[in-house]
């Protein structure tokens, strides 16, 4: 039963304070310009980044870091990038690398020569360090050999030392059975089960793109599954790793074995270097720390950061960890084993919460050596990965019986007072997609009729929906603004004070003991608008007038400032907001029938014809009526609704609107446009024991009076 401050319907609605007020319309703030949908974004720095996957990203907890280097898993392997890589061309992020770094696999040979001093047995390994910093797991030790003190050690003479990690592998042969393509290389070193290559030159064309590896078996060959024969006619041709190692000015470090432990002797040897020396008796460096710095799992996905310098991902039904403060190292015992498979972890402080298909667990502790889990009796399944949201003490998931919290204080369903399981699996849990903002639970469901959002305040016993239809969201936790994605569109929650979305709010049903007969009701509303939203209404509303005539070719945007360099992007723009693909550039230098091909950023365009020359001209951009794509045919299936085209709606330019309804018996009886907050009549000629009220607008309402005569309204 819903108690008095509870309605049947609250859709668009913003619920704070006792007041009934409208949602504030989105604000797109980017297009990305991914291939397919939108499913994930994150922001590095300034700039959005998004992907047609689920993927996890976080900021690495590196001291000192400037690079914006970020850390994500879902999108294939394990990667990482930073503002400079992932930003060098649409789609962000362009360019990444696979995360960890490879563990050289030889054994290097060593001898010994010369020397008067004392006997000493010594046993080498070798490392590779990135240009960023990060070293690998050793290689596997060297046979132990005696000599001299102060004599010289050759190692990799006889056995070399290991060159970089690959990033093209030169394919001989391929060949298919067993429902896979056996790939044979002149080697294989550098990659795993799991990562994902490019193939190029190879026929059918079926062989070539974007592949996953299932295995490697060899030093020469990989596999990938294909369930048919593809009758191969060109097996010659190259993989390419779609994350490649960091390789650019990788370094090696020697280390040797004194009083049992590695200690470092020599740094910054090229990594094509496969045989080196080392003179002498004393070592320049520190104990080695990086024995078990292993890349994390191919496979592992879900990734989150936690305050203590840890990062932690899953693979399968194993929680995995990193070495605090090096995100690229996840030694191999710090995992942790769940009965069932995991399907997304999330945080709250330094305890990391896993969702199973089963029970949840509690993983916690200081350090990633020294955690230990718990496993929480309730049989709650985790039903959406991406429904899984972290923050305020604990953290939330869909499960059978409605949202599951855990925190701090315990576990339980804080969903209960709102639904019951037989209403909440109709929701269809399993396809939320959420984020937590401003202490609310923000999730997008999609069940047999539709896509909505559902809003819950469960601290204040608020619940709420939005008419959206979203394919991403996240919270940004250096702003604290919401973001959406729509279409090809990132959207900023809320971010236009110019539009008010119109809400719909019913109340619940009043039972009344005797039945009555209405007659008078009052509406406390104010139908003001702020200065601010006057000017940002007006300027939206103007805008969509330009854009359309543009659009149509009875007006011209000009900007001024725009930089050409003999290429076909045009950089420097002043704006984009108001750009359109295949509009028509106009300028010195632009090629005539230029037009635009896409919009690159809020500052950047591609032309469909390179300029001609270099400068900042003054470009004109027009349209013309075919951009209307009114015509049958035009536009893709799809893109616009039968008879709708590419104009702009206009905007409302005030907030004044409000509708009254009176329902008697579950029935509609009364509906009035209200335009201000004076008492008006209800009809009579009913008894009735059961009366809601149900208000659509886009004006604050602070309540609602009613009364069985106008006397009694005064008096109310």
């Amino acid at each position: 039963m819903l108690a008095d401050n509870q309605a049947q319907i609250a859709i668009n609605c913003r619920l704070t304070n006792g007041e009934l007020q409208s949602l504030l319309r989105n604000l797109v703030v980017d297009v990305p310009n991914i291939s397919g949908t939108i499913k994930t974004i994150y922001r590095i720095n300034d700039v959005f980044v998004a992907w047609n996957r689920d993927v996890n990203a976080a900021k690495g907890p590196i001291a000192g870091d400037a690079s914006y280097r970020t850390y994500f898993t879902g999108a294939g392997e394990p990667r990482v990038t930073n503002y400079a890589l992932a930003t060098t061309a649409k789609p962000y992020p362009t360019a990444f690398y696979v995360l960890g770094v490879f563990q050289p696999v030889t054994a290097p040979s060593v001898t010994h020569a010369g020397g008067t001093g004392a006997a000493v047995s010594r046993a080498f390994q070798y490392t590779f360090v990135t240009p960023w910093g990060e070293e690998s797991a050793p290689s596997p030790a060297s046979a132990v050999v005696t000599g001299k003190t102060d004599g010289t050690w050759t190692i990799g003479a006889t056995t070399a030392m290991d060159v970089a990690p690959l990033n093209s592998y030169n394919v001989t042969g391929v060949a298919w059975g067993g429902g896979y393509l056996t790939f044979t290389c002149t080697s294989t070193f550098g990659l795993r089960a799991g990562e994902y290559v490019n193939n190029t030159l190879f026929a059918p064309d079926s062989l070539n793109g974007e592949q996953l590896v299932y295995d490697v078996p060899s030093a020469t060959t990989f596999r990938v599954a294909m369930a048919a024969d593809p009758t191969v006619t060109d097996g010659v041709g190259t993989a390419t790793r779609v994350a490649p190692h960091n390789t650019a000015s990788m370094t090696k470090r020697i280390y040797w074995t004194d009083n049992g432990s590695y200690w470092l002797v020599k740094e910054n040897i090229a990594v094509a270097t496969t045989s080196d020396t080392v003179a002498g008796d004393t070592a320049n460096g520190a104990a080695m720390t990086c024995t078990n710095y292993h890349m994390p799992p191919a496979t592992m996905t879900g990734l989150i950061s936690l305050p203590n310098g840890m990062m932690a991902g899953f693979a399968g039904n194993e929680l995995r960890l990193s070495e605090p403060w090096f995100p690229h190292a996840w030694p191999f015992g710090y995992r942790q084993t769940t009965d069932y498979p995991i399907v997304g972890i999330g945080s709250f402080g330094t305890t990391i919460v896993i969702g199973t298909t089963g029970t949840p667990y509690l993983v916690g502790g200081s350090s990633p050596d020294g955690m230990s889990m718990e496993q929480i009796a309730n049989i709650w399944p985790c039903l959406a990965k991406r429904g899984m949201v972290s923050g305020d003490g604990g953290v939330m998931y869909p499960t059978t019986g409605g949202l599951a919290f855990i925190g701090a204080g315990g576990a339980n369903l804080i969903t209960r007072s709102f639904y019951t399981q037989y209403e909440w699996m109709p929701l269809v849990p399993s396809t939320f997609i959420a984020a937590l903002h401003d202490s609310q639970y923000f999730a997008c469901y999609t069940d047999a009729d539709h896509t909505d959002m559902l809003i819950l305040d469960a601290g204040n016993g608020i619940l709420s929906e939005s008419i959206e239809a979203i394919t991403a969201i996240w919270n940004d936790p250096e702003t604290g603004k919401l973001y959406v994605a729509s279409g090809i569109q990132i959207l900023e929650w809320e971010g236009d004070p110019s539009t008010r979305k119109i809400y719909d709010w019913m109340s619940k049903e009043f039972l009344t003991l005797p039945p009555i007969n209405l007659a008078a009701a009052k509406i406390d509303a104010d139908f003001s608008m702020t200065p601010e939203e006057i000017v940002a209404a007006q300027t939206a509303y103007d805008a969509a007038v330009i854009t359309n005539q543009v659009r149509i070719g009875a007006a011209s945007i000009v900007s001024i400032g725009g930089t050409t360099n003999t290429s076909a992007i045009v950089t420097g723009l002043s704006s984009t907001a108001d750009l359109y693909e295949s509009l028509n550039v106009t300028g010195t230098g632009i090629p005539a029938s230029t037009r635009i091909k896409s919009i690159d950023s809020a500052s950047q365009i591609t032309l469909t014809a390179a300029a001609t020359a270099t400068g900042t001209p003054s470009l004109s951009f027009t349209g013309d009526s075919a951009l209307l794509y009114g015509a049958l045919g035009f536009a893709p299936m799809g893109t616009y609704p039968l008879g709708g085209d590419a104009l702009t709606s206009l905007p409302l330019t005030t907030f004044d609107s409000l509708t009254y309804s009176l329902f008697v018996g579950g029935l509609l009886k009364f509906t009035r446009q209200v335009t201000d907050s004076k008492a008006f009549s209800l009809p009579g000629g009913y008894k009735s024991d059961a009366i809601a009220h149900r208000l659509a607008g886009n004006v604050k309402v602070s309540g609602i009076v009613v009364a069985e005569s106008m006397q009694g309204l005064r008096n109310a």
